[in-house]
């Protein structure tokens, strides 16, 4: 029995290595404006979701760097536009603060709450 649990915790183990080996390819594809490999990490599992260590997820640092096709993709494949990061600030705030009107109507229609505002 205790060679089972063994095995199945070095299962799960692994699972979450390679996890969070996924994020970290994903947060980098996006860094290097690269959205095949945005795509990719993506259809392997990657979390659109996760966090770096701003708090910040793929989208929002999409939406720094001004990066409109992977932000549309990050959405499309269900990333939450509303996570905040540690300032307090969400994609629609860093689109807008860049006069991105396009991308702000965009993250709009797909969700952003307006309603938040910086502290």
């Amino acid at each position: 029995m205790k060679k089972v649990s063994i095995i199945f915790i070095l299962f799960l183990f692994n699972i979450l290595l390679y996890s969070k080996t996924l994020d970290e390819s994903l947060f980098s594809a996006v860094e290097d404006n690269n959205i095949k490999k945005v795509q990719s990490y993506l259809e392997q599992g990657a979390n659109c979701n996760a966090l770096d260590s701003y708090d910040r997820t793929a989208l929002i640092n999409a939406s720094v760097c001004g990066y409109d096709d992977i932000a549309k993709l990050l959405i499309k494949e269900g990333t939450d536009v509303n996570i905040r990061d540690k300032a307090g600030a969400t994609a629609l705030m860093y689109t807008a603060r860049d006069t991105n009107y396009e991308m702000v109507e965009f993250l709009l229609k797909n969700g952003a709450d307006v309603s938040f505002i910086k502290n």
